[in-house]
């Protein structure tokens, strides 16, 4: 029972109500429902777990479609980016970010170890879908501003090297 009432308790705290409230309907809820509060939140629990797990397996079915379309082999991953990257990455139902995590754990899954990892999880679970746009625009325009820059300066080479001695003509 006493591990029920937590879940109520975290059910009720997140409406984000004034402690006396929460505790008066807390309180309300155990005398009206009885055992029945525990019938609750275990089907609260149940509802949040599944939802979960179904983001999670949307997750891996994407990432499964990176690594084969890269032949790619994952290798297992330490516990400490396990743990947080499996938390992490189930809370998100966004597609776009879905899409990212996806990423993540394949890029992750293959890459040599380093301490970047948690980092990355933690930096990916801030984002919502608007920084995640945001972000990506970014990268996609200093790309194609890298790439025209290395056009232009290779052109430059070809114009220097297309002109001969006697073209240039300098005067003391």
């Amino acid at each position: 029972m006493e591990n029920t009432s937590i879940n109520m308790k975290e059910i009720i705290q997140s409406l984000n109500l004034p402690k006396q409230v929460l505790d008066k309907t807390e309180e309300l809820m155990k005398t009206l429902f009885g055992p029945a509060t525990k019938e609750l939140g275990e089907l609260f629990a149940d509802k949040m777990r599944y939802r979960r797990l179904k983001n999670q397996i949307n997750i891996f079915n994407k990432t499964v479609q990176l690594l084969e379309q890269n032949n790619l082999k994952p290798k297992e991953l330490k516990i400490k980016t396990l743990v947080l990257l499996l938390e992490e990455c189930s809370l998100e139902e966004d597609e776009l970010l879905q899409e990212k995590w996806a990423n993540l754990l394949a890029n992750i899954a293959t890459s040599p170890e380093n301490g970047l990892k948690p980092r990355l999880v933690k930096t990916l679970s801030s984002l919502n879908p608007l920084e995640a746009q945001i972000l990506d625009f970014s990268f996609e325009e200093t790309y194609k501003n890298r790439i025209e820059e290395y056009e232009r300066r290779k052109n430059w080479g070809r114009i220097f090297d297309s002109i001969t001695l006697e073209e240039i003509k300098i005067e003391p």
